[in-house]
């Protein structure tokens, strides 16, 4: 009785605690708030998952209440941000931030935004301007209910101005430029084994619907009499690091002709790394007279990205439009201070930038460590600050990058939500300078349509693929492409279109607008499921985007099992290979072999030629090789990949290097699950967990996270779940990356959408928002968020009232 006591004891003092804990970082969410500076009272109504929905009586007051909201719901998300971006994470963390730190300064963030802030459109400035009062009013007089995170004494919100903005959307506009890392690949490539070899194995950006692929390596041969350009970068022959894009999503639309509704049905799933709570993506409901909008918004940035308005419905993937390059910088013999320029010496424009680093050994706490660094006409010489220092040392890397050289002055994010219908839309897009999107949209009547975005430049070799010598290159950007010829369609004759980060890009589409593209699985899972249902309805589509069939998979499985029927010692994986239907489903043994297989697939055929290292870096960059390999085993010129050079007296098949991958696969799996291999379930080894950014493993991790779930799917499955490749034997295949949301948008249905986000409404640790709609996420279901104003006056009543009165 004693011992049942003071178990009943313990658990009633954890559960006041939990309540109490749950209780300290809440927030105010009925009553009124006192906010100074609007013009009229604001209502702001929260459903059972906190989600806001934003009834202004102006325009002016809408972007006002969404910056407050926005910090109220995400102050310590936003402020974390906005500390990398300031370059200040070492004056919180310390000496191992400051190389972060560095990286921001070289890459020019905060100076790119700074001119950007100058040439701001009016109407743009305007509303960023009212947004800017919310955050700030939200984050100067209600400092007693700021999240308990900022309380730990690491983090400190303080007042934000434009500049902090426009940061954050140059920060976004930085994720999504991802071609650096590639750019080092391919010239690591080419100087190893010379551009007849390496163009084997370069990327190939396919488009299914285009009747010629774009090979990189023919456009290299084209573009460079004798390498010349390229022979500089073949003295750096230390392995870079894997480009390994974490960024990627779905979007489609079908037309009214194709819909059970009658009209538009617009998918949109964002692939991002959802693990840490509550996600980046913050949903919120949007109502002013000019205003009526439903969807999804970056902290920190006015607006929706991807959603609905009254008139058009819209969602986003990422283009991986290419807008950096790279160059090897000669240094004058005589004069250190001095670059090659063509036949001309330039001197290097110097400047630097003094960090406050913590530092707890000395009494202020803090030391100041001063970095130069030089600036060529190009750009800002990056190694100066150690941005490839683990990549190629002692070398003089410059870096351009289109967002350095201006922009005209818009975000995009406000003239979409006035667009009233899909061509007033697809105008509007013109306006997104920083951010390399494929829009695809849809409006009331009956369009559809598909934009990319961004400033891309116009290369005069249309070339971006590689590290280029920056004492011969002249000025090969000559320009931009013009926003109405990038890639893009309006009202197909099919009737849907949609987008997976593959090259979209037509028949004699006559610019380079990326190399780095993802493989076109998952498009043509995508265009397969369409085809095969004429006319389909918002259930179909929440269906499709929960699929996990493996097309990639299945085009390469007749040569996988044709290799392990060789090897008696793999018949029982045979066995259940043979009659896997492609299917990534959690409960399946197939997923886990095939995976075990494919892991090391690309690894295997060009070891022998490039070294571990460099084999392991190229294997490890997924979007790289993945069109690529396949295409290259099917081909007769894969036949010198096959053969393994190192083994003079015979010459290896398909077949035994698929065995050899095998393997290496089959001995992972026995590494990471300690039983056999032929037992091992795919959601045994697939998980997802969903963390908190305070204590991301170890001891609590699983009490402040969002659990652990066996998740379906891969990187090359519509349910995206992509794991990263590592060279370590130990590492598993947990999912680094998956839909951040799932929205699935009726144009027939002018009251609402059907969406849900991988976490929650509130970056508050405890807070009952922070991530309930990770269960409803996990069973692939979707919540209502409301557009129509009376519905959410009918449905929503739970509110509080932002006013200027005392």
């Amino acid at each position: 009785m004693k011992k049942i006591f003071v178990f009943g004891f313990l658990a009633m003092i954890g559960i006041g605690l939990w309540v109490y804990m749950k209780q300290i970082n809440d927030f105010q969410v009925a009553g009124s708030m006192r906010f100074e500076g609007l013009q009229q009272d604001v209502e702001v109504r929260r459903d059972a998952y906190g989600m806001a929905y934003l009834l202004a009586q102006t325009d002016d007051d809408l972007w006002r209440a969404q910056g407050f909201i926005t910090a109220q719901h995400r102050l310590f998300q936003m402020t974390s941000y906005l500390a990398i971006v300031r370059s200040e994470m070492s004056s919180i963390l310390g000496e191992s931030m400051l190389p972060l730190d560095k990286r921001m300064i070289a890459l020019g963030l905060r100076a790119n935004a700074r001119r950007h802030v100058a040439m701001l459109s009016d109407q743009d400035r305007h509303a960023l301007d009212l947004y800017l009062q919310g955050v700030n009013a939200y984050i100067e007089n209600y400092t007693d209910e700021h999240p308990i995170e900022l309380s730990l004494g690491l983090f400190k919100a303080s007042r934000w101005d434009l500049l902090d903005l426009v940061s954050m959307q140059h920060f976004g506009g930085f994720i999504h430029s991802t071609n650096m890392s590639a750019e080092l690949l391919t010239s690591e490539l080419i100087s190893k084994l010379g551009i007849e070899l390496a163009e084997q194995i370069l990327p190939l950006s396919r488009n299914p619907e285009r009747s010629e692929q774009q090979y990189m390596g023919a456009r290299l041969k084209h573009q460079s009499s004798g390498a010349d350009e390229l022979e500089r970068p073949s003295t750096l022959t230390p392995p870079v690091s894997a480009w390994v894009p974490r960024l990627g999503s779905n979007n489609w639309a079908v037309s009214a002709t194709r819909s059970t509704t009658g009209a538009p049905i617009v998918v949109n799933d964002p692939h991002l790394d959802v693990r840490s709570m509550p996600g980046m993506l913050h949903p919120i409901g949007l109502q002013s007279p000019g205003i009526q909008a439903v969807g999804y918004a970056f902290p920190g940035v006015p607006g929706i990205i991807g959603g609905r308005t009254r008139h058009v419905a819209f969602g986003v993937t990422n283009a991986y439009g290419d807008v950096q390059d790279l160059y090897v910088e000669t240094i004058n013999p005589n004069n250190p201070d001095e670059y090659r320029s063509g036949d001309a010496w330039l001197s290097f424009q110097d400047e630097t930038h003094t960090f406050r680093v913590k530092d707890t050994s000395i009494d202020s706490g803090y030391r100041e460590a001063t970095v130069k660094y030089r600036k060529t006409l190009r750009g800002i010489v990056a190694s100066d600050l150690g941005l490839f220092d683990d990549k190629l040392p002692g070398a003089t890397i410059s870096l351009r990058w289109a967002l350095d050289e201006g922009n005209r002055g818009g975000i995009g994010v406000i003239d979409i939500l006035q667009a009233e219908d899909a061509f007033e839309f697809d105008d509007a897009l013109a306006a997104f300078d920083i951010v390399m999107f494929n829009f695809v949209f849809g409006d009331t009547q009956g369009n559809i349509g598909h934009r990319s975005t961004g400033r891309i430049p116009v290369r005069s070799d249309s070339n971006g693929a590689y590290v280029r010598d920056g004492a011969s290159s002249a000025d090969h950007w000559v320009g931009w492409i013009p926003k109405a010829e990038m890639p893009g369609q309006l009202n197909p004759q099919r009737g849907w279109l949609g987008t997976a980060n593959h090259d979209t890009r037509p028949d004699n589409y006559g610019y380079y607008y990326s190399s780095g593209f993802a493989p076109s699985f998952r498009y043509q899972r995508i265009a397969e499921l369409l085809e095969q249902n004429p006319k389909t309805s918002p259930e179909d589509h929440r269906r499709f985007m929960l699929d996990v069939k493996n097309l990639q998979a299945e085009a390469i499985m007749p040569d996988i099992l044709a290799a392990l029927r060789q090897d008696r010692h793999f018949d029982h994986w045979v066995e259940i290979l043979q009659t896997w239907n492609f299917e990534e489903q959690t409960e399946l043994v197939a997923p886990s072999l095939y995976h075990a297989i494919y892991h090391y697939l690309a690894y295997v055929i060009v070891e022998d030629d490039l070294g571990d290292d460099i084999a392991n870096n190229y294997a490890n960059n997924w979007y790289f090789w993945q069109e690529r390999i396949q295409h290259l085993i099917q081909q007769d010129y894969g036949r010198y990949w096959i053969d393994d050079r190192r083994t003079e007296a015979r010459v290896e098949s398909l077949h035994d290097i698929i065995l050899r991958a095998a393997r290496l696969g089959e001995e992972k799996l026995r590494t990471i699950t300690e039983i056999e291999p032929t037992l091992v379930k795919w959601g045994e080894i697939h998980k997802i967990s969903f963390v908190s950014p305070l204590r991301r493993s170890g001891l609590g991790s699983e009490l402040l996270g969002g659990g652990t779930y066996p998740k379906s799917g891969s990187g090359e499955t519509l349910n995206r779940a992509g794991y990263s490749r590592t060279a370590n034997l130990e590492d598993g295949f947990n999912t680094g990356f998956s839909a951040s949301a799932r929205l699935v948008m009726d144009l027939a249905d002018p009251d609402k959408i059907k969406a849900v986000v991988a976490g929650g409404i509130a970056a508050r640790q405890f807070n009952e928002h922070y991530g309930d709609q990770i269960p409803v996420w996990v069973e692939g279901e979707l919540l209502t968020w409301w557009l129509s104003r009376d519905k959410i006056l009918e449905n929503v009543s739970n509110k509080v009232v932002l006013t200027s009165e005392p």
